[in-house]
């Protein structure tokens, strides 16, 4: 759960994200070996373009070999390659789709195409490793993310613009009647409590176990007898169970738009931090800080989450570029043991 805290001076905010004991469920957790998705590509052309496609001989040339295929010959000069843009086209079929199904897809310019806004993308067949294996065909307009003045316009995606012509056939059940877990982020913990919650849930009882702890990042899950033919209704079953998941202390930051991400596990020890006519006072850090001015001065107690510290300098007219140089302060004079992301 995040809460978006905003600082009525800055433009920018803090998450705060908690995850209560208990709360995720095995599914948020784990990855289902078998179970995966498939990534396609695939080339093509947009079309109806104003004056904004490429001027390149290798559009040009696709162009020909499009309508050679529709049974019509174009000479040169028969068509303006500045109304067209070869397009890389990129899709991702989930697990378990079936034929018929419709898909999103990204479109990208790959040649010197200054805009593929307003244009129309012809079918593509979209493939795989092998591509002579065709996965789907894609058609349709280009849109940008519903915004009307998009950043980048040589980058679109096409609404449900891919028809699956292919089932996406997924086994995540051995030969022997295993499933086997993956965890997102190897845990010993987390591995060896997925395995007695499910075997718990089963009412396995001792050397009946159905799930065992292979790796920090595997469970291997028995299916038994009584769902020997309903392996789906097993599988919802046990990826239903509650977990406790605790989090790494952790801070998220972009330099750019200036927002900090922050998880309640991110305490702050013992330290003063001085950023500009600010100073952050966290416990008792030593002697001297009695002397600060008090207006500029931010007490908070040692134990305090990173979170809490935030809340306290809202009071402050404090920019991002101050907050991140706290963090970083903190992070550098032992005060913070979290991991730093920078974005």
């Amino acid at each position: 759960m995040f809460r978006k805290l905003r600082f009525p001076f800055a433009a920018f905010i803090v998450l705060s994200y908690a995850l209560p004991a208990g709360a995720a469920q095995i599914r948020d957790v784990v990855i289902v070996r078998g179970v995966r998705s498939q990534q396609v590509i695939g080339y093509g052309l947009v079309v109806g373009l104003k004056g904004t496609g490429d001027k390149s001989k290798a559009t040009q040339d696709a162009l020909n070999r499009f309508f050679v295929r529709a049974g019509m010959t174009m000479k040169a000069g028969d068509t303006n390659p500045r109304n067209v843009a070869l397009v890389l086209v990129t899709a991702e079929i989930p697990p378990f789709a079936q034929e018929g199904q419709r898909i999103d897809v990204t479109v990208n310019a790959v040649n010197d195409a200054t805009s593929i806004a307003g244009g129309r993308l012809v079918v593509t067949p979209l493939h795989g490793p092998d591509p002579s294996i065709v996965f789907a065909r894609a058609q349709g307009t280009i849109s940008f993310m519903g915004r009307q003045e998009p950043v980048h316009t040589t980058s679109g995606i096409v609404r449900d613009g891919a028809i699956i012509e292919r089932t996406m056939h997924s086994s995540f059940v051995s030969a022997s009647g295993v499933v086997e877990l993956g965890l997102k982020q190897a845990s010993s913990a987390l591995a060896h409590e997925i395995a007695q919650t499910i075997n718990l849930g089963l009412r396995a009882g001792p050397g009946e176990e159905a799930a065992v702890t292979v790796s920090p990042g595997l469970v291997r899950v028995a299916i038994p007898a009584s769902f020997s033919g309903s392996p789906v209704d097993f599988l919802s079953e046990i990826l239903r169970y509650p977990v406790d998941v605790d989090l790494p202390a952790r801070v998220v930051i972009n330099e750019d738009t200036g927002a900090v991400a922050v998880n309640d596990t991110v305490r702050v020890g013992s330290a003063a931090v001085a950023v500009g006519n600010i100073f952050i006072v966290v416990g008792t850090p030593g002697n001297g800080t009695s002397d600060l001015p008090a207006p500029d001065v931010v007490p908070v107690q040692e134990g305090t989450s990173l979170q809490e510290l935030v809340q306290a300098l809202q009071q402050l007219r404090i920019t991002p570029r101050d907050l991140i140089a706290v963090i970083e302060q903190l992070v550098s004079v032992g005060a913070l043991s979290a991991e730093i992301v920078m974005e």
